[in-house]
């Protein structure tokens, strides 16, 4: 599945990306103003979209994906933990080129890992690590405070900056993400500076 860029929107109930509780993201029963959508053939999605390129329910409190070779999908890691692909440790969300994120095989500076069940960070780093502002078109590693979130650089480069509790990934277009004001309904929320749940 050709999966580099997530969108939001409106998608069907049942087989949605949300947040089950403040801290925590599952998949389950959400409302319709709750989920990750399936922008189209090349996005994420999640709901009314095709066995290989949709997120599916594992659980209700797992996130994995069916029908997709194990180069290209989310899956579970255990209880708590989310991994790409063939889930080993090492195994992440990469970075295809300077602006864009995708799911397969990269070297450990140029990904998104799963730390511990509350921090994610980029390429090999320890478990306080978390995404930081790099340059202006990558995504890097760094120690940050805990007021320290992911930011809006412009309206294509996600990196990190001071945001308040209500600033939110947002979509900026049909199909990149950006960071800002946007309506609940709409967008990927700062739950705390750790956690990011869907709202």
């Amino acid at each position: 599945m050709d999966s580099v860029l997530i969108g939001v929107g409106h998608c069907s109930a049942v087989t949605c990306l949300c947040h089950m509780n403040s801290a925590l993201i599952g998949v389950g029963y959400c409302s319709d103003v709750t989920c990750l959508c399936h922008m189209d053939s090349a996005l994420i999605g999640v709901g009314d979209c095709s066995d290989v390129t949709c997120l599916c329910r594992i659980d209700s409190v797992l996130i994995g994906v069916e029908y997709c070779s194990d180069a290209t999908c989310l899956c579970h890691m255990n209880s708590v933990l989310i991994g790409v692909g063939y889930c080993r440790d090492v195994t992440c969300l990469c970075c295809m080129d300077s602006m864009l994120i995708g799911f397969g095989y990269c070297s450990d500076v140029t990904c998104l890992g799963h730390m511990d069940s509350v921090f994610i960070g980029v390429g090999y780093c320890s478990d306080a690590t978390c995404l930081c502002h790099m340059d202006s078109v990558l995504i890097g590693v760094g120690y940050c405070s805990e007021v320290t979130c992911l930011c809006h650089m412009d309206s294509v480069i996600i990196g990190v900056g001071y945001c308040s509790d209500v600033t939110c990934l947002c979509r900026m277009d049909s199909v990149l993400i950006g960071f800002g004001d946007c309506s609940d309904v709409t967008c990927l929320c700062h739950m705390d500076p750790a956690l990011i749940g869907v709202g």
